[in-house]
């Protein structure tokens, strides 16, 4: 263990609040899901395992949106 650095507390009590105490579910549970896509005529090229991390990602990946369409002019001024 180290002695957490300050300028961090922010950060470190998002975190701690965003995943709770919740572990979520026994990662031993995940193995039925994680072979599931080799039994699927066309499986999906990325699998996010866990109902909270699927949110997370997908607010994630929102914001990424938001941020490309706030720099669409930039992108598209040299044609």
């Amino acid at each position: 263990m180290t002695t957490s650095d300050p300028i961090y507390e922010t950060l470190r009590a998002r975190l701690a609040e965003m995943w709770g105490d919740d572990a979520g579910p026994d990662p031993s549970t995940a193995a039925d899901v994680v072979m599931k896509p080799a039994e699927l005529p066309d499986p999906p090229r990325r699998l996010i395992v866990g109902s909270r991390s699927f949110d997370i990602v997908q607010e994630t990946d929102r914001a990424r949106l938001e941020q490309y369409r706030a720099g669409k002019p930039l992108s598209r001024a040299l044609g």
